[in-house]
């Protein structure tokens, strides 16, 4: 057995995780909101302690990587059982079932044509201090990037953007 395999097999005793599960938890935690991912990561310092007591490993990167896949499992299956009719369980879950449903309910909008704006900065940016106006600089969006914005909405984000 190489390095790599014993690893892997190490973290699948630590997480009880198999490769699929591993993604599917990434996905996941990747859709959810910075206030669940900021949960995932108070969730993941007890988890961290519980694995560096259990494990004789002494490699705390191995032990942190394997702390987040187990936080993001704990605050996924709270995930689920907010989803699920059967609530039978203590009052210390109960509350953070319901905590977790609070914010998982205040997801934020992305909004597409602001993404792309922010993709595309540094060009507005440099249009912009070339002394184009917000109207060229839309013109010049739609003609070359196909991107159809209209100059206020523009000249809104500059002002977000370069006045804080």
């Amino acid at each position: 057995m190489n390095d790599l395999e014993i690893l892997n097999l190490k973290f699948a005793q630590l997480t009880k995780l198999s490769l699929k599960n591993q993604k599917s938890l990434m996905n996941w935690f990747n859709k959810q909101n910075l206030i669940i991912k900021m949960e995932v990561f108070k969730e993941l310092r007890n988890q961290f302690f519980k694995l560096q007591s259990i494990d004789s490993i002494q490699n705390r990167d191995f032990i942190s990587l394997s702390a987040f896949y187990v936080a993001v499992q704990e605050i996924y299956n709270l995930d689920k059982l907010v989803v699920s009719k059967n609530k039978s369980s203590n009052l210390q879950a109960i509350a953070k079932i319901s905590s977790i449903s609070i914010h998982k309910y205040r997801k934020s909008k992305i909004k597409v044509k602001k993404e792309k704006l922010l993709n595309m900065w540094s060009i507005i940016k440099k249009l912009k201090n070339e002394a184009y106006s917000f109207r060229d600089i839309s013109i010049f969006l739609q003609q070359r990037h196909r991107l159809n914005v209209s100059h206020t909405y523009i000249r809104n984000v500059w002002e977000e953007i370069e006045n804080d």
